[in-house]
């Protein structure tokens, strides 16, 4: 998977760290499931790799 925030791919550590310290269980699971969520001032979201 690659991760975003606001538009730019970020590792997946530093993505799910943040996410961990500033999301509640509800953000976090609409971006599972594949929705872009703003989450203190910035815009979340996951996507398959391509190739």
């Amino acid at each position: 998977m690659e991760c975003f925030i606001d538009g730019k791919s970020t590792c997946e550590r530093t993505f799910w760290n943040r996410l961990n310290v500033l999301a509640n269980f509800q953000q976090k699971e609409m971006i599972m499931d594949g929705l872009k969520v703003r989450v203190a001032e910035s815009v979340y979201w996951i996507q398959p790799k391509k190739g």
